[in-house]
């Protein structure tokens, strides 16, 4: 085997053991300093403020109530809401405190990768998956996140792990672990069962022997067939209860931006140049090089079944949820498959140490990751629409009670929690026209008047009609990728 196809130049297979432990703390250690960074500048968007506004909570059930009253999709995947409750009883429910719970998740499921790029290949390809995963951008912005997805990409990496044990001949303690982890996915997030899908496909392919592809296949149709009982049992309305799933629908353009996403070039379906020193967005040199180090680590490992299990697992969820979105409903949302980002930073690893020789190998890793901290740290932030500044200006500028308007249920949700502590009524309109009406009434009744706009929002509808009225419209624009608008209208 040629030097460097499974480890850096220069590590022996012998390591010392300190030398290794110390390593994976400084490269851990260096993941979980990205996710920190600017984490308290992070305002709660719409998802987040959801669960975010039932804290505090007297008990469990009072939370869960309060949780599926305001998101009645997430009664179907609890998992991660039983584990948010938990962490607010020890460490409190305030946003930062449920951010660090998704840092936390992160941590450990960067553990679990290297535990299973370890298992695969080697301690160096280990721990350059750790930093390339961390360095993503699109990593940070899910592992910040006060949602299911931290928990989903650890409960995904280990059914994957206990999955490979399963069909490559581990015992029947390896299958009933990933039958387990494949039940706790589900409880998950609903599309995690995109995955079990993959696996599905896998075991039909060949990659296990017949016995132990009918003993998976068995195992998982009793899991499937128990499926609908817990529907049932928690008297879920599949057809009403999912209208969340819905998005404009999803082409190739879609399917694009999954790509740049996923190789860490962006964390949303927004261009990230305005965010970015001189507008310099290098997303597409960063997919470019990804994908290239991902085709040469094919042909140097083709003869692996790792390295189709990788790929399986990095290409399939997607595709299948794309062709859900056709076949059932625009639900083309990445980050509901985002368990696919993991496999894809271990190829890239795997790749790297696949390169012969040293200096190049050194050459790519150092492109590799520049690229990706140059679309992670060069990033304005903050990510997330500033709705924490929009309720301070509000605060600092009302001596009384106000009024801020915020149209949709999108912007509506994300406000309210934001200005819960303000002297302020935070009303809900559904339309511009409505949203105009609202403002010049208020303003005219001498109420002072505010409205937030974010997303999809023409702010000149606004503004051109509430000037033909005979009043100011004084624009402040926030941080955000897009940004949040906060509209000040007075009489002049």
């Amino acid at each position: 085997m040629p030097a460097g196809v499974d480890g850096m130049a220069g590590e022996q297979a012998g390591a010392p053991r300190a030398r290794e432990i110390a390593a994976l703390i400084a490269c851990l250690a260096a993941g979980i300093a990205l996710n920190l960074r600017a984490i308290g500048g992070e305002a709660a968007w719409c998802d987040e403020a959801l669960t975010a506004a039932c804290h505090p909570a007297d008990s469990l059930a009072a939370y869960l109530a309060c949780a599926f009253e305001r998101d009645p999709t997430i009664r179907l995947a609890p998992l991660y809401h039983l584990v948010q409750y938990n962490w607010s009883a020890l460490f409190g429910g305030s946003l930062l405190s449920l951010r660090a719970l998704s840092v936390t998740l992160s941590a450990l499921a960067m553990l679990q990768l290297y535990a299973f790029a370890r298992q695969i290949a080697s301690p160096a390809v280990a721990r350059l998956a750790i930093l390339i995963a961390s360095a993503s951008v699109f990593q940070v912005y899910f592992a910040q996140e006060v949602r299911v997805y931290a928990l989903l990409n650890l409960v995904a990496l280990c059914a994957m792990a206990a999955f490979r044990a399963a069909a490559r001949g581990g015992s029947g303690r390896a299958l009933a672990w990933n039958a387990l982890l494949n039940a706790m996915l589900l409880l998950t997030h609903s599309f995690a069962v995109l995955l079990v899908a993959t696996q599905g496909i896998l075991i039909a392919l060949g990659l296990a022997p017949r016995r132990r592809a009918l003993r998976w296949l068995g195992v998982h149709l009793l899991l499937g067939a128990a499926y609908p009982f817990w529907l049932w049992a928690i008297g879920y309305d599949f057809g009403g209860q999912t209208l969340a799933y819905n998005d404009r629908p999803a082409g190739m353009p879609e399917l694009g931006v999954a790509a740049l996403q996923f190789a860490g070039g962006r964390f949303s379906k927004w261009n990230p140049a305005p965010g970015l020193p001189g507008g310099i967005n290098l997303e597409w040199v960063l997919l470019a090089l990804a994908g290239a180090l991902v085709a040469w680590g094919l042909w140097a490992r083709s003869r692996r079944p790792d390295a189709w299990i990788l790929l399986a697992w990095m290409v399939l969820p997607v595709l299948l949820l794309f062709a859900a979105a056709y076949v059932w409903r625009p639900c083309f949302f990445p980050r509901y498959v985002l368990f696919c980002a993991a496999p894809l930073a271990l190829m890239l690893a795997l790749a790297l140490c696949a390169i012969p020789r040293a200096a190049l190998r050194r050459v790519a890793l150092a492109a590799l990751l520049g690229l990706m901290l140059w679309q992670n740290l060069a990033f304005q932030r903050p990510f997330r629409p500033d709705y924490t500044a929009a309720a301070r200006i509000v605060e600092a500028q009302t001596s009384d009670h106000a009024v801020v308007l915020a149209m949709k249920p999108f912007n509506y949700i994300a406000a309210e929690y934001a200005f819960r502590n303000a002297p302020v009524t935070v009303e809900r309109h559904y339309g511009m026209r409505e949203t105009v009406a609202a403002a010049i009434a208020h303003a005219r009744a001498g109420t002072a008047v505010w409205a937030v706009f974010h997303q999809w929002d023409d702010p000149g509808a606004f503004e051109d009609p509430v000037a033909g009225a005979g009043l100011i419209a004084r624009r402040t624009t926030l941080g955000g990728a897009p940004p949040l608008d906060l509209y000040e209208i007075r009489r002049p």
